[in-house]
């Protein structure tokens, strides 16, 4: 039964970067499509890895509380600007559930996993673990939000501080998703097998997100701010844990 779960994990894995590799080649409502489809077989690949090296039950009950911590700071969010920056959603990702798209809540639980699963290599501490899975979420945001502001999929209405290269995006957002990430990978965080095996997924669609993000505001969209910031931050985080791996697989 395992195996079989790992070899459908590795497939979902591999349709999401298939997915997000046709994303920049398509038009804006092939983009639409493709944006929906690369989350679910994201946060499925997510899922089924978290089922593998944990159990069903947790992976269940954190993939529910996830989502909803997900549609809680969303439609908090959104609707009072309070935590983020005051920003909205568009009509354009659907479905949608009190104007949260439901693409956006399954990639809080699809990036959240891997964070947390990596996080673990970093430190015996629990609350060390949650602040570098934390981090890894906000690396992921400096490639994610301009991407996505970009297809009007969501809209920032004011950022009166903002970072350099990364305009009109506040600098609350990236502090909020620093604090919203830490607390989920927190909620996720139960130490597993780190075998080389057990790395694939989460390792693979790490080391995806990255170069995908670099390339693709550096070359697709002409956006070196995000490939900086995202590039710089997410490729000291996944040395650091890759360097940690390596020195407790020698010991």
């Amino acid at each position: 039964m395992k195996h079989r779960i790992s070899r459908l994990a590795i497939s979902c894995a591999a349709i999401a970067v298939l997915l997000q590799i046709a994303w920049p080649l398509a038009d804006s409502s092939g983009r639409v499509l493709l944006t929906t489809l690369s989350v679910i077989a994201f946060a499925t690949a997510s899922f089924l890895h978290c089922t593998l090296v944990t159990d069903l039950p947790f992976a269940i009950s954190r993939a529910f509380l996830v989502l909803a911590a997900g549609f809680l700071l969303e439609f908090v969010g959104s609707t009072t600007g309070l935590l983020f920056g005051d920003y909205s959603y568009t009509s354009t990702l659907q479905p949608q559930i009190a104007h949260v798209p439901l693409a956006v809540m399954l990639a809080w639980f699809m990036m959240a996993w891997p964070a947390a699963f990596v996080s673990q290599l970093v430190s015996s501490r629990r609350w060390l673990r949650a602040l570098f899975g934390g981090a890894l979420m906000t690396s992921w945001d400096f490639f994610l939000d301009p991407q996505m502001v970009g297809e009007q999929y969501w809209q920032w209405h004011s950022a009166a501080f903002d970072l350099p290269g990364i305009p009109g995006i506040p600098l609350t957002n990236y502090v909020c998703w620093f604090i919203a990430g830490s607390l989920l990978v927190a909620l996720l965080d139960r130490p597993s097998s780190t075998s080389v095996e057990s790395w694939l997924v989460p390792a693979g669609l790490l080391g995806w997100t990255w170069f995908g993000g670099v390339v693709g505001h550096a070359f697709f969209w002409g956006r070196s701010g995000p490939a900086l910031w995202g590039g710089v931050s997410m490729g000291l985080l996944l040395a650091l844990a890759i360097s940690r791996w390596r020195r407790d697989s020698r010991e």
